[in-house]
């Protein structure tokens, strides 16, 4: 007799339903984390990540390249082309 379930070359079940994964692949990972909190997180990622960029380059600068106002030419590289991606998305959305 013929079984319903034909078993593929590595062990799953071809042809039915779907049995549910023993390993929880494919669930949301973050275990209980909200959506909130998640935000928050990458927030403050981002934030300690722009820091710590913008002390680095302030180190190279002032070292290597020997700029006296090392953190102001950093901050306003920052701050142009902050403002030439708002500039840029502001003007996509309008053709969007």
């Amino acid at each position: 007799m013929f079984s319903q379930y034909v078993i593929g070359t590595f062990g799953e079940e071809l042809g039915g339903e779907p049995g549910p994964d023993p390993a929880g692949v494919g669930e949301r990972s973050g275990g209980g984390q909200s959506d909130g909190e998640a935000a928050v997180r990458g927030i403050g990622f981002v934030g300690i990540s722009m820091l710590v960029v913008t002390w680095r380059m302030t180190q190279a600068y002032k070292r290597y390249m020997g700029f006296d106002h090392a953190l102001a030419t950093i901050v306003a590289a920052q701050v142009i082309t902050m403002l030439l991606v708002l500039n840029w998305i502001g003007f996509w959305a309008n053709f969007g």
